[in-house]
């Protein structure tokens, strides 16, 4: 078989939980957001900036962005999804419900998206040396 490590999470002085974003979790994501792409712009808090009639401010034809605070509520949608994995993984049971485990941070949210952030990172990095491979260009 094989081992899975799971990340550390501290939510307050006194509570710390295995957390992991994989595929599992990916998989809700894409339920609830339609993308990956959407979850992680809100995750990290980046959003395509508009001009005063509303529409998109572009710069050489490409939307620009602008970075504002992380959406809370999709930090309070992945978190548990993200230790209830970890807990799983290590063949833990987690008693606390969402909103306990919510409740029960007492560090900044700021502080809490960048290790989100992290894991959902790691979650693409392959651990495994591989070669590269060839792309054969499509034929139009």
């Amino acid at each position: 078989m094989f081992e899975v490590k799971c990340e550390q999470i501290q939510l307050n002085e006194e509570d710390s939980y295995p957390f992991k974003f994989d595929n599992y979790v990916m998989e809700q994501v894409q339920k609830k957001y339609g993308s990956i792409n959407t979850f992680e712009f809100l995750l990290k808090g980046y959003r395509y900036k508009v001009n005063e009639h509303g529409e998109y401010d572009l710069k050489d034809g490409e939307r620009q962005i602008e970075i504002v605070e992380p959406d809370i509520e999709t930090m309070n949608f992945i978190l548990p999804l993200m230790i209830r994995e970890g807990m799983e993984i290590e063949g833990k049971d987690l008693e606390a419900t969402d909103k306990e485990l919510i409740r029960s941070i007492n560090r900044p949210y700021y502080e809490i998206a960048e290790e989100i952030k992290a894991e959902f990172g790691r979650c693409f990095i392959s651990t495994k040396k591989q070669k590269p491979r060839r792309v054969k260009k499509a034929v139009r």
